[in-house]
């Protein structure tokens, strides 16, 4: 052992003591007791880092903890006696201490502890060495500790608290919630997040942390524990304190009856008169927290940061009064905030009781989870399987709306059925034509690239079509200019186009006309090729919903109107005026600041009380009329390619299909007799002075049904509304209890998000932390946040919203986390629901329902936000295919998703997705193999970085719990942390993975 440095000797004069070993035996801890206590058998509240509370020890075992292992809390209450014992008294001597932290700048902090011995100390005849000695930490600040214990009694951390709280708004670093602590790292203690430093005492005049403040820091990395003699000189004295101590402690004492007396004149109501849960509340903001009890039995909820200053574990929450205080002398909350203040911004749901729990209180009741019984994976597929078999070779007059759980492979499964159909009616000489349509291009060519698999005859074409565009078009803006009127660009253009004989689209629809193809195409493709016998199909298969292709929003406003009074037959021109004088009449209603709509009743008694003054001499109803406009439009299409080169202005300047679809669904507007009813069909009229037409027309299939719908989370009721024919449902539902569903209620709307401060991305960097230990993240979320989510992570990857179905890159991701809530406006959901119910005779009612304001009374409502929202997030879920493989999915929102199984509250252990996903990893594994050894974790072998050697104890005693809790067959491996027989062990762990052929087998 090294010869200790005697105080004066060191450097700067400075007691730094090295010393090689610290583990010294009880023979040295009788001379220590003998120095600090006279005589008494005092007790003291001892605890190390890894236990939960603090358990009293009487004082040469606490001191003798607190030497060997620096880990150790020394507490700040002192007995003098055994405080568990019955028989106890409550008293006990305070042992104060002042702390200065603040981690962005530790100089500041030591700035101000000399500030306070200047100012408080000095003037007191408090000196150091005698009454105090000052500890620097290195990367926080200062520790001012006191070398005397406060008189017996039972509020000595209260007076010592009053007294840190006056001098809070003059010291912006001071740390007052000090006084209130157990137990606290002593003098000569060692960071337990950082073993390289030390909180080292100085035992010169604290004048040095403002002449050289970076030498005091550097001590903090030098060497071990100062030897015996100097680290008792730093611990207090249970005999009489010296005058000078008496005088700040009599000091402290006045602070603390100031604060008593203002207190009491000022008697606060409880909180529960307000019908409030504290905990509650910071539940339902996500504002982490913890219950705790002061010693005087008043119940508090101490916050993780300060909602105000950010400040950590500084603020605290008191139950009786509900008041906020903030300990931090430059917070706005440290003279303490009352309930109104503090929650002002914040959710406060009315008769909230939850109580405050280690997790997340939920905030929204769970929805009734309704369907099938699920079914074990090899289960489903074959019901799958049978179900497409079924439909493909028994096309029933009904549709066939085949629901199942994303990943089970329906796609691949219809595929494979629909190849082997193909093949058997080739070799026996018949013809089988398919057509299969999805959601967008991009998945038609990938079901086509899939086909390649498989065993298809040579004389049978797989073909994809697509729209007209760049690749395949010589005139694409002309093109898309025609189709956005509502025309045909095949009768009004291509017929006379110059490349007409070498169109790369035409080559395409002609492969698909053959009558031994198989076509892929988009939905909106299929219905017109198929409605104008172009391809004439004997089975139609639409995967995933095809409302997009059947759903036409139209807008026309003025300009668009006035085209249909220029040379244009007289129905057509008297439609025209209507229209215009109806728009004409509605500016007046508008609001100065806003807007409004016109439909259903509304607008048809406008439209009704204007054709007096327009119409014409005969006896015609503008119903008639109308008719009589649409039954034109076949005759005003322009056909035979006359708009073969003309430009985009000369085509725009076209009468547009769409004013005849307009006046069709005025039509059906003016046939209801209902006193109300759901009108896709509006006149919308701005305060600045915009005005336009606006419709959303439904476009049926007018030759066909398809013979079967895959989609995971159709609704029979809504695919019935929108092709006006019954459907049979098959449902099949897969088991997903290998992967973990978690719930984080925070605010993650678009609001919520736009503040890059919210606590939704703070608790989007904790869950992300967590799951990155199980492997790659993936993130679904909105897309006008998808470039701050990759600037804030840019490890993880990234899926926003309305992203499209079906897409299969991300099956090997382990972990999803859905970041917000594919919530659509209110005007859209009414637009929506409106549309798929417009010839229902009940109107749309947007009324929330009263159990439960996050849905709709009204059912068809609540059906198409499920069909918007709740299968929109079920698809991100799904991406990650938890069907297949254990996977950890985390919903980050106000919203439960019933189409999900039911999930739990995410941890807050940052290691707990880790050991779950290391239990489901470990019990695989054995399972398949037969055996197990810890050797596999770290490895190649393992997939997974080696979790807590705690948690991995306790994981293999409940994995393996037999005997004596070996990990195979083999009693040479156990969950002991020490084999007897390593190499045995590893060459027996080689030997088997060797036989069962394990890649990287040499690595375990």
């Amino acid at each position: 052992m090294k010869t200790p440095l005697r105080p004066g000797k060191a450097e700067g004069g400075f007691g730094i003591h090295h010393t090689e070993d610290n583990r010294h035996g009880k023979t040295m801890v009788s001379p220590l007791k003998a120095a600090v206590n006279t005589g008494e058998d005092w007790w003291v509240r001892c605890k190390s880092v890894l236990q939960s509370k603090a358990p009293a020890y009487p004082i040469e075992v606490s001191l003798e903890f607190c030497y060997q292992a620096p880990e150790y809390h020394l507490g700040s209450r002192w007995y003098s006696f055994d405080p568990s014992s019955p028989d106890s008294r409550e008293e006990y001597r305070y042992w104060p201490v002042i702390d200065f932290d603040d981690k962005e700048d530790p100089k500041k902090a030591l700035k101000e502890a000399y500030s306070f011995v200047i100012a408080e100390l000095d003037p007191l005849g408090l000196k150091p060495g005698r009454d105090y000695c000052v500890a620097v930490s290195g990367t926080k600040g200062a520790k001012v500790f006191f070398l005397w214990l406060s008189p017996p009694g039972s509020d000595g951390a209260q007076v010592w608290g009053s007294y840190l709280k006056s001098l809070s708004e003059s010291y912006s670093t001071l740390d007052a919630q000090t006084a209130w602590a157990q137990t606290f790292r002593g003098p000569w203690s060692r960071h337990p997040k950082d073993k390289t430093r030390w909180q080292t005492v100085l035992h010169r005049h604290p004048s040095v942390f403002v002449a050289d403040p970076d030498w005091c820091l550097l001590q903090t990395r030098v060497g071990d524990r100062p030897a015996f003699d100097t680290w008792r000189e730093s611990l207090p004295k249970t005999e009489r304190p010296t005058n000078a101590f008496s005088s700040l402690w009599e000091r402290a004492s006045s602070k603390w009856l100031e604060a008593q007396v203002s207190s009491a004149q000022r008697p606060r109501r409880h909180y529960e008169a307000r019908k409030m849960d504290i905990g509650g509340v910071l539940a339902a903001n996500s504002i982490g927290s913890r219950e705790c009890m002061s010693w005087s039995g008043d119940r508090y909820w101490r916050v993780s940061s300060c909602i105000f200053c950010g400040a950590k574990g500084k603020a605290a929450i008191k139950e009786r009064s509900g008041f906020y205080d903030c300990y931090r002398g430059s917070c706005k909350a440290t003279s303490g905030l009352p309930l109104s203040s503090w929650t002002d911004g914040l959710v406060v749901p009315d008769g909230f009781r939850a109580k405050a729990t280690g997790v997340y209180v939920r905030t929204l009741p769970l929805r009734k989870r309704t369907g099938p019984p699920r079914a074990n994976l090899l289960a489903a597929r074959t019901k799958l399987m049978e179900e497409i078999s079924q439909a493909v070779d028994n096309p029933q007059e009904e549709p066939v709306l085949l629901r199942c759980t994303p990943g089970l492979g329906k796609s691949h499964t219809v595929l494979s059925v629909l190849t082997d159909r193909i093949r058997d009616a080739f070799h026996k000489g018949e013809k089988l034509k398919v057509v299969v349509g999805t959601q967008t291009r991009e998945l038609a060519r990938e079901l086509m690239e899939r086909t390649n698999a498989f065993d298809f005859p040579m004389v049978v074409k797989r073909v994809f079509v697509e729209g007209r565009n760049e690749e395949n078009c010589s005139f694409p803006r002309q093109i898309r200019t025609i189709g956005a009127l509502g025309w045909s660009p095949g009768k009004a253009f291509c017929p006379s186009c110059p490349y007409m004989g070498e169109c790369a689209y035409y080559r395409r629809v002609k492969d698909a006309a053959d009558k031994f193809s198989m076509v892929f195409t988009t939905h909106e493709q299929a219905s017109s090729m198929i409605d104008n016998e172009i391809v004439k199909p004997d089975l139609v298969v639409f995967d995933e919903d095809p409302l997009r292709s059947m759903e036409h929003p139209l807008s026309l406003g003025i300009r668009d109107i006035r085209r249909s009074a220029v040379d244009r037959p007289e129905p057509v021109e008297a439609a025209g005026a209507l229209l215009l004088s109806v728009m004409q009449s509605a500016l007046p209603l508008v609001p100065p600041n806003g807007s409004i709509e016109l439909r259903g009743p509304a607008l048809v008694e406008r439209l009704d009380a204007l054709w007096e003054q327009v119409r014409t001499s005969d006896d015609r109803g503008w119903r008639d009329v109308f008719i009589e406009a649409v039954a034109l439009a076949p005759m005003m299409e322009p056909t035979g390619g006359v708009l073969a080169g003309a430009t985009t202005a000369t085509i725009r300047a076209l009468l547009p299909r769409n004013f005849f679809r307009l006046l069709e669904q005025l039509v059906r507007e003016g046939k209801r007799t209902e006193p109300e009813w759901n009108s896709p069909c509006r006149l919308v009229v701005k305060s600045s002075g915009i005005i336009y037409w606006e419709a959303t027309f439904r476009i049926r299939p007018a030759s066909f049904l398809p013979d079967l719908v895959l989609d995971a989370y159709g609704d029979r009721t809504l695919y019935e509304n929108l092709f006006g024919a019954p459907f049979k449902e098959v449902h099949i539902r897969a088991e997903l209890e290998r992967s973990r569903f978690w719930y984080v209620p925070v605010r993650t709307s678009r609001e919520a998000l736009s503040d890059k401060t919210s606590a939704a991305w703070t608790e989007l960097e904790r869950v992300v932390a967590s799951l990155e230990k199980t492997g790659r993240v993936l993130v679904g979320t909105y897309l006008a946040f998808a470039a701050e989510v990759k600037k804030r992570f840019p490890e993880v990857e990234l899926y926003h919203f309305g992203r499209g179905r079906g897409i299969d890159t991300y099956g090997d991701i382990e972990s999803v986390v859905l970041f917000g809530v594919p919530q659509p406006p209110e005007q859209a959901l009414f637009q929506r629901s409106t549309f798929y119910f417009q010839d229902d005779s009940s109107p749309i009612s947007m009324a929330k329902h009263p159990d439960n304001p996050r849905l709709f009374a009204d059912v068809r409502v609540q059906r198409t936000m499920d069909a918007m929202r709740e299968s929109e997030a079920a698809q991100v879920a799904h991406r990650v295919r938890p069907v297949n493989a254990a996977r950890n999915i985390v919903s980050m929102g106000l919203v439960d998703y019933p189409t999900l199984p039911e999930p739990a509250p995410f941890p807050k252990s940052p290691h707990a997705p880790h050991i779950a996903a290391m239990e489901q990893w470990v019990s695989n594994w054995f399972e398949t193999h037969g055996w197990f050894t810890p050797a596999l974790i770290g490895e190649k072998v393992c997939p997974l970085e080696p979790i807590p050697k705690r948690a991995a104890s306790k994981l293999w005693r409940k994995l393996f719990p037999t005997g004596r809790r070996s990990l195979s067959p083999d009693r040479r491996l156990s969950a002991r942390p020490v084999w007897g027989d390593r190499e045995a062990a590893r060459e027996w762990a080689r030997g088997v993975a060797r036989e069962q052929g394990i890649e990287d087998w040499e690595s375990i």
